[in-house]
């Protein structure tokens, strides 16, 4: 009888353990609950602030279109569904602005933020340089070790000015060419089509990539990209030693040109190639074009390219003779004028003269005043002459 008592006494006692704990979590989630007030300085005051998204009826008069809105940052993610998208993905390619791209005048000069400076002050849109070039063997020291340090600074100094940048491409690495006396040219300079041309192609698209403003491996701080190439500079020449700037004949210029134009067009479809530039119109230039065209040359470059350094049809800068040749071969392009060496006195009506006879750009060298001239002088000449480009809606 006394094991019975002591068993039911045992069941009691668990049962007031059991009510007092119950009791006493009520009590806890009542005081943990205060009575919902509504504040009269915040309803309504027509923002649906994070309490009343909270608890939709504690200001009705300031829920959007009367309904509740659901707090997204509490709601869970659907399985599947990725929402915290790496910036990278979604980066918007940058492109040239249409003032810049449009804009029919630009400079080639040795490289110099002043310069750039001077361009910007004559409201040109356009850079090409002299010095220094995108050569292979200049970026990629070794094969393998890149450094873009020294273009990296021609392109921001151009950004900081608003100008775009035409790229010209050198394929030469001396440690490609191995020394070769037969590529020697100009001092110490190797000057052949590539022996490695698969080793050419990767540095041509790491290049590419760096600077075409698709969000990929751009360089750091790119505003402008680049979206012009030019595959060597007058390909053509072959008569003095001293000046030559291609070590091959027109089918090694044609493989140069066919291998850039492929791999610039994999990284960048929008990028436009321009031909290693006519640097006259005799018939010793002429016909190496003429070669080239026949090789099927026209493939392989979006803008025709010639250039005027005081031989040839100064009323047109090149442009009108050159254009027979392209026509002879039915080959529809646009035409740029990437080196103009002229008298100043004679930039304005010779940059009409080349428009009208196809041109869609000019690139003067030089700004019709000596080296020595502060920075920021310009011949009187250059005043206004953007006022000759055409206009466009």
């Amino acid at each position: 009888m006394r094991h019975k008592q002591t068993k039911i006494s045992i069941i009691a006692l668990l049962f007031l353990l059991f009510m007092f704990i119950s009791l006493n979590g009520c009590i806890l989630k009542l005081e943990s609950s205060p009575e919902k007030t509504i504040n009269p300085e915040k309803c309504p005051d027509g923002v649906w602030d994070e309490a009343e998204q909270k608890d939709p009826d504690l200001c009705p008069e300031d829920k959007p279109n009367g309904t509740p809105q659901p707090n997204m940052s509490d709601s869970p993610e659907p399985e599947g569904i990725v929402l915290n998208i790496p910036h990278s993905i979604v980066s918007i390619p940058l492109s040239i602005e249409n003032s810049i791209e449009n804009s029919c005048i630009g400079f080639k000069i040795a490289y110099s933020p002043d310069k750039m400076a001077t361009i910007n002050m004559i409201g040109a849109g356009w850079t090409t340089l002299m010095w220094p070039h995108f050569t292979w063997g200049r970026i990629e020291k070794k094969p393998g070790l890149y450094d873009f340090s020294e273009m990296d600074k021609t392109v921001k100094a151009a950004q900081e000015n608003n100008i775009a940048t035409l790229a010209e491409l050198q394929p030469f690495a001396d440690w490609d060419q191995d020394w070769d006396p037969d590529c020697r040219a100009k001092k110490e300079e190797y000057l052949c089509k590539p022996k490695d041309m698969q080793a050419y192609k990767r540095f041509v698209a790491k290049t590419v990539e760096r600077y075409d403003g698709d969000g990929e491996n751009d360089m750091p701080g790119l505003k402008i990209p680049i979206r012009y190439w030019e595959i060597i500079n007058e390909p053509d020449i072959k008569e003095d030693p001293k000046v030559i700037f291609f070590v091959g004949d027109e089918e090694d210029y044609f493989e140069v040109l066919k291998e850039s134009y492929q791999t610039i067009k994999q990284v960048c479809p929008d990028c436009k190639v321009l031909q290693g530039a006519a640097a006259a119109v005799e018939s010793t230039f002429l016909s190496f074009w003429d070669n080239i065209f026949e090789l099927g040359g026209a493939d392989y470059f979006d803008i025709a390219n010639v250039h005027y350094v005081g031989r040839g049809d100064l009323s047109t800068l090149n442009v009108r003779p050159f254009k027979e040749l392209l026509d002879k071969h039915s080959i529809k392009k646009p035409i740029w004028v990437t080196e103009a060496v002229l008298q100043s006195s004679s930039a304005r009506s010779s940059l009409q003269g080349a428009l009208s006879a196809g041109a869609s750009k000019v690139f003067f060298v030089g700004f019709g005043v000596g080296e020595s001239a502060p920075a920021g002088e310009y011949s009187a000449d250059f005043m206004g002459i953007t006022e000759s480009c055409p206009q466009t809606t």
